[in-house]
């Protein structure tokens, strides 16, 4: 069995570097919510398009022994355990990272509008139509709630789908699947895989297309911070 590569120690940043540009955390957090999940069966690496949202550009997720990492273009990468519940954003241009933790990313996810508790959670609905992504057969559903709307374009003709599937298939069940019960269907739970998705959260559509999903050996050192990177500390709050 492979084991995961201790972390470096963490230092401390001055409370000016704290206040480092953010703005692609939440977002990338959202995305390992909704595309990881997972006791990764085999090594795997996802190529996505992304648009919208002022976050365009590739989007790559690998996942190796039940970890996500996602990179967005060069500038920020997160790094998920949902076993645990923690996510660490890496700030590549600052050499810095930032941990979030179970509460924070909930506090993050409970700015959105949520329906009753009594009502039960939207189910997935067919579109009854059919489109070609990527050179591939599409079926289009749909899925919708108070804050969230997302469309689907699932394919089950794909290069190593039960592989992918499998990867994705396995979920954890831990801080991060309880947090994400109020968004839309995870892999697990479609009927397909995504070639293309389409979100809209607050009036803001993000889409993402799959360019290539494929086995691959991972390299565990991409799962923890860099030795070079410095973590930033939240600055306390002032005493009254």
């Amino acid at each position: 069995m492979r084991r995961q590569a201790p972390s470096p120690k963490n230092s401390h940043a001055s409370p000016a570097r704290s206040r480092a540009p953010q703005t692609a955390a939440p977002f990338l957090a959202l995305l390992s919510l909704l595309a990881a999940g997972s006791t990764a069966i085999a090594d795997l690496v996802i190529t996505q398009k992304l648009e919208g949202s002022n976050q365009n550009g590739t989007l790559t997720i690998k996942l190796r022994d039940g970890k996500v990492r996602t990179d967005l273009n060069s500038q920020v990468s997160t790094i998920t355990d949902p076993a645990t519940g923690i996510v660490t954003t890496l700030i590549h241009s600052q050499r810095s990272f930032i941990i979030t933790t179970p509460d924070t990313t909930g506090a993050l996810l409970d700015r959105l509008p949520k329906p009753p508790a009594d009502q039960p959670r939207p189910t997935l609905k067919s579109e009854d139509r059919k489109e070609t992504i990527e050179g591939h057969p599409c079926d289009v559903y749909s899925w919708k709630d108070a804050s969230l709307s997302a469309t689907y374009w699932l394919t089950n003709d794909y290069p190593a789908l039960p592989a992918i599937r499998a990867a994705l298939d396995s979920l954890a069940h831990g801080p991060l699947s309880e947090l994400a019960k109020h968004l839309p269907p995870r892999p697990s739970e479609l009927p397909g895989l995504a070639l293309k998705t389409e979100l809209l959260i607050q009036g803001q559509k993000i889409t993402t297309t799959l360019l290539s999903a494929k086995e691959t050996p991972v390299d565990p050192a991409l799962f923890a911070p860099p030795k070079a990177y410095t973590e930033l500390k939240k600055t306390p709050a002032p005493k009254p």
